[in-house]
């Protein structure tokens, strides 16, 4: 059932599992455990929709390269952040899990394959298509879409999907209402977690409301489900036996953070035009074989790609250019031209024109052998082919240990140090996104497909990349206490009941989304829960 913090009439509650958030983790793990004889707790900070002024107990200090308002970032009600997720589903690639070179501090104590039979129950709960990424037969099936570079062994057109998006506050809300082994508990924000002398073993968690009604929860397990920052500040804050804070021996709690770095990486000039049903980003009406799944397709690297070039993950979108400066200028020439007149700021249209020549010629070309429509009256995103595309470059982003979340000194409404986050990018980071760019250019080149035009940043190592808000690895796996901070099971080291379901854990990123390789994690937790239950 749900109950209102406020409206409790114990200061003590009890159960045999404690969820600390009701985000995609949290409500994933609670409904694992319906109808069984285990009694679940499951603690959220807000109410059912929005809240502004619970919302105000995310903001924190930025010191990063990229000075975001943390409150901006994530949401605090029933539901968390997939209630304004955009939905894009897919699993992280097999060598994400592994050491390899390029790609140091890479600690994930678990196995590809133990993941699959998770990922293949979380695409019933985020409200997938079926379980299929890269089969190389998958293509020859599909009739409206062919891939680029399908003769490249170092890109290969890779698949993700769409949840609807499923927002987890709406979609599973009901089945938590007549329940009666799982309460959740709205209006609880947790503020810190109590264990025994010696701080082994969790004893209870201390909650408080807005209007400053405080309890306890005590439980036998005790799980974090937080978010990539919260999850860590909590563990932080908990420091009056382990005066660094829970799980933090070794000074690991909020560091490793990372995001999936976002650039745009300029654009393809194509040699021929691509029909507009073959760009790459939303193929929601072209897959034959499965017309109800909602799919798109990427650009990613060979196994070999990122062996050889010593690379971190990446994948570009590819879209359909809606114009051409040079080609736009050109057509604003020609218009006044033909009306009898001298063009406004002459200078700067023939600039754009001898800028973007390459665009110009193409399609003069395309013009003069009557490949399409008078030069002059070409639209190219409107009409059915499309001479140019641009690039979206997203990539795993190398753990470093360095980019961190710390505790401030500004202190929120309940007197408790607020976030301050570090995230930094490095060289490594900037030399990837050149590599990246540059292998894309080769193959195309090599493939006769265009030439690849790369923005001067990327050039000259200077990205500014831009925020996917996906926080990660501030309570990172591993096998050791001394490089992470949960073990296999997402349990704290040396912490007998307490776990941490969130994307903090991951100690690497991918490319992928993490929602659904967040829901995988969580259905894991909870079937090792049930077994040590």
């Amino acid at each position: 059932m749900y109950i209102d913090a406020n409206d409790l009439d114990s200061k003590v509650m009890e159960a045999d599992i404690c969820i600390i958030g009701a985000g995609c983790a949290g409500i994933t793990m609670a409904k694992e455990f319906l109808n069984t004889g285990v009694k679940v707790l499951l603690l959220e900070s807000g109410g059912f929709e929005y809240d502004d002024e619970t919302q105000s107990l995310y903001e924190g200090e930025n010191v990063s390269l990229h000075n975001f308002d943390l409150a901006d970032t994530r949401l605090r009600y029933f539901g968390g952040s997939t209630n304004h997720w955009g939905g894009m589903c897919r699993p992280l690639d097999e060598i994400d899990l592994v050491q390899r070179d390029g790609v140091h501090d890479v600690s994930w104590p678990i196995q590809f394959d133990e993941l699959v039979p998770y990922y293949k129950r979380a695409h019933i709960v985020c409200q997938l298509g079926p379980y299929i990424y890269d089969d190389p037969y998958f293509w020859e099936k599909q009739p409206e879409f062919s891939p680029l570079l399908k003769e490249s062994d170092q890109l290969r057109t890779s698949l993700f999907q769409f949840s609807p998006p499923t927002r987890f506050g709406q979609v599973y809300r009901d089945i938590f209402k007549e329940s009666e082994n799982i309460d959740v508990i709205l209006n609880a924000n947790v503020l810190e977690v109590e264990t025994d002398e010696q701080g082994k073993k969790i004893t209870s968690v201390k909650a408080a409301t807005l209007r400053k009604k405080y309890f306890s929860v005590k439980a036998k397990k005790f799980v974090i489900a937080m978010g990539g920052m919260e999850s860590a500040r909590l563990l932080l804050l908990s420091n009056k036996v382990q005066k660094n804070g829970l799980g933090n021996a070794n000074d690991l709690v909020g560091r490793y953070y990372m995001d999936h770095l976002d650039a745009w990486a300029g654009a393809i000039q194509l040699i021929y035009d691509m029909p507009i049903k073959s760009m790459y980003f939303d193929l929601r009406t072209h897959i034959a074989s499965f017309p109800a799944a909602k799919f798109g397709a990427l650009l990613t690297p060979t196994l070999s790609t990122l062996n050889d070039n010593k690379l971190s993950n990446f994948r570009f979108i590819i879209s359909p250019a809606k114009t051409s400066k040079g080609i736009d200028s050109s057509k604003y020439i020609a218009h006044e031209m033909g009306a009898g007149h001298l063009p406004d700021n002459l200078g700067v249209h023939l600039k754009n024109v001898l800028s973007d020549i390459e665009s110009v010629a193409n399609v003069g070309l395309k013009t003069v052998f009557n490949s399409q429509n008078d030069f002059f009256k070409v639209q190219p995103f409107s009409g059915k082919l499309v001479s140019k595309v641009t690039l979206d470059l997203n990539m795993e982003q190398i753990p470093n240990r360095n980019s961190r979340v710390m505790l401030s000194s500004e202190k929120d409404f309940f007197d408790q140090n607020r976030i301050k986050l570090d995230w930094q990018v490095t060289r490594d980071d900037q030399f990837a996104a050149l590599k990246a760019v540059e292998i894309l250019a080769a193959e195309c080149g090599k493939y006769n497909i265009g030439r690849v035009f790369m923005p001067d940043s990327i050039k000259d190592g200077e990205v500014d990349f831009g925020i996917s808000s996906h926080h990660i690895g501030t309570t990172r796996m591993a096998d050791s206490a001394r490089t992470g901070v949960v073990n296999s099971d997402c349990k704290v080291h040396d912490i007998d009941n307490l776990f941490v379901s969130s994307s903090s854990v991951f100690p690497t990123s991918g490319w992928a989304n993490p929602t659904l390789t967040i829901t995988a994690l969580a259905l894991r937790l909870a079937d090792h829960l049930k077994k040590v239950l």
